[in-house]
């Protein structure tokens, strides 16, 4: 059996990267996208760190391209270190918001994503269903890069098949593509892949020379990797035609080259070979060394299929040794792991037909919702023309009840003025009768020294303190005092008779402190001392029964 070695092409095709960066957290999505697909080979664990980095922002600053962009690596990365579950997971995911975007080319790209996928789990069929979707949807937009991908992958389905003349045909059409790009690497993949086609058909000089035109391709470039796959497969074919000094020369050329590589894959398939060749030349001892090292090199892959072919070379070894309980040794743990390998795919295979019967479930609950939506918004409409009728009714009382309340507020506003005018007449009046007794009192004092000073008992003296001392005690003041005050606060002194047992003096001094008079203007209003009023503010804090805590002043302001 032919060994094959093929390059899945995994596209991360999107918007150009300069298109992105509009500023500095977008700038940030392009540096850890770049720095993802430029390491993805060299460095797996870092370009993965990046990628996931990518995706984050990508989702926080909501730019679909790059979110698809960081899915594909992701799923790519997953895909190679056998979390298959999770790369299907990114690759549909990606493949479901191209949809929702309509972008016909990112749609394609994640058809031809989880094709690799399905080919990466061994499922063809399915593989070339998303195959065929990607080639149909490029050739739809005329995307020649893309075709040329797609037409590749499904040669190597159809080979996988043993479908080798269609195959190479879809093989030959992507070589034409390729030269007319000029894509030479892609020229050499495609002559690879003919080469290994030609060989499972039995065609192994077309398939010999396939090979050697990819290798001088591979060779002027320098491309390492390349350079052995290539190698590796014409080995393998030289061997499965019988031809071992083509094969023992391809060997040795090899050699240095594959030394050098830390591929385990490629370094179990050069051992094998190697087994394969010296059985065929009866060095048994020689090929059981390179058998051994084969199966060690298939278990650091961990790819069952690789040690399944190690422990088959194995039991072709025991049996050319006439062995037989190695050889059935060998056999039997070949074939239990060949059971565990089918059974695994059986497995993935139920899963990945549930997984498509839920999607296929999904998509038609969309389609329900997508008619319910349809009837819904048709009712939100009718909903809403009827909120416009109710809106404007609702407009128009709204404007009613605010013009009133408008008429409110400015009444409201001239009663505010008029108590604030009569609150300032209040005022002045209490200061203009302070002053006036203020000037009595002067005057009274005055006159008594001159009087004194001239003759200590002249006739009229007693005559004009009566007079003085009946204008001190006149109350017609505090009645025009009184009914100013009640006209600006009506229920203050109510209020302070009706909860405290207070005098008319203590009246006046709360009405006093109510229009922030001071304390030598309230004892000119009331014809006393200033400590005289001190006193009186002692006791009738008494009256009002406050504590420490209260304020005089304060206390009065609250009244109203």
């Amino acid at each position: 059996m032919l060994l094959r070695i093929y390059f899945f092409t995994i596209l991360f095709i999107g918007n150009p990267i300069s298109t992105i960066a509009q500023n500095c957290s977008n700038g940030e999505v392009v540096e850890y996208l770049n720095e993802a697909e430029k390491i993805k080979k060299s460095d797996p664990v870092k370009s993965e760190q990046s990628a996931e980095k990518a995706l984050f922002c990508s989702r926080k600053l909501d730019l679909k391209p790059s979110i698809i962009k960081s899915l594909n690596i992701l799923g790519f990365h997953h895909l190679m270190s056998g979390r298959s579950k999770k790369a299907h997971e990114c690759f549909q995911e990606s493949l479901n918001l191209a949809e929702k975007t309509k972008d016909t080319l990112q749609i394609a790209t994640a058809n031809n994503n989880l094709g690799n996928y399905y080919n990466y789990r061994g499922l063809h069929k399915l593989s070339l269903e998303y195959y065929l979707t990607s080639l149909k949807l490029k050739r739809e937009i005329n995307y020649t890069e893309g075709i040329d991908v797609a037409l590749v992958n499904i040669g190597i389905v159809f080979d996988q098949q043993g479908k080798h003349k269609q195959a190479i045909d879809h093989y030959e059409q992507a070589l034409v593509l390729k030269k007319a790009s000029g894509d030479n690497v892609g020229i050499g993949i495609c002559y690879e892949n003919m080469g290994i086609a030609h060989a499972e058909n039995h065609a192994f000089s077309k398939a010999s020379e396939c090979f050697d035109k990819a290798l001088a391709i591979y060779e002027a470039h320098d491309i390492t990797g390349y350079i052995i796959s290539v190698q590796l497969s014409a080995i393998s074919a030289e061997l499965e035609s019988g031809n071992s000094i083509n094969a023992t020369s391809r060997l040795k050329k090899l050699e240095p080259t594959i030394r050098k590589s830390e591929d385990v894959v490629m370094l179990q398939i050069w051992h094998d070979l190697h087994a394969k060749l010296n059985i065929e030349q009866n060095r048994l001892n020689l090929a059981h060394q390179f058998a051994d090292s084969s199966l060690n090199y298939a278990e650091q892959s961990e790819d069952i299929s690789l040690i399944i072919s190690s422990y088959n070379r194995l039991a072709e070894l025991e049996k050319v040794k006439g062995n037989e309980q190695n050889l059935l040794r060998y056999t039997n743990t070949a074939l239990k792991l060949k059971d565990s390998l089918n059974q695994l795919n059986n497995r993935v295979a139920i899963e990945e037909m549930q997984l498509r019967y839920e999607s296929n479930e999904l998509q038609n609950k969309i389609n329900l919702q997508q008619k319910d939506i349809e009837l819904l918004n048709l009712s939100n409409r009718l909903k809403m023309y009827s909120i416009l009728l109710v809106g404007s009714i609702a407009l128009l009382i709204i404007g009613s009840l605010y013009f009133k309340y408008r008429r409110s507020e400015n009444a409201k506003q001239v009663l505010n003025e008029e108590v604030s005018i009569r609150n300032k007449e209040l005022l002045s009046y209490t200061v203009r009768t302070a002053k006036k007794n203020e000037a009595i009192q002067k005057l009274k004092k005055t006159l008594n020294e001159s009087i004194n000073d001239a003759n200590p008992n002249p006739p009229y003296k007693a005559k004009l303190f009566s007079l003085f001392k009946e204008i001190e005690q006149t109350e017609d003041h505090w009645k025009v005092f009184r009914l100013r005050f009640e006209k600006i606060d009506p229920t203050f002194f109510e209020e302070l008779s009706h909860r405290f047992k207070l005098t008319e003096t203590d009246l006046r001094i709360c009405a006093l402190i109510k229009l922030n008079v001071t304390t030598k203007e309230a004892a000119n209003m009331l014809n006393i001392t200033a400590d005289s009023v001190n006193k009186s503010r002692y006791r009738l804090r008494k009256k009002l029964n406050l504590s420490k805590e209260v304020e005089l002043n304060s206390f009065i302001q609250s009244i109203s």
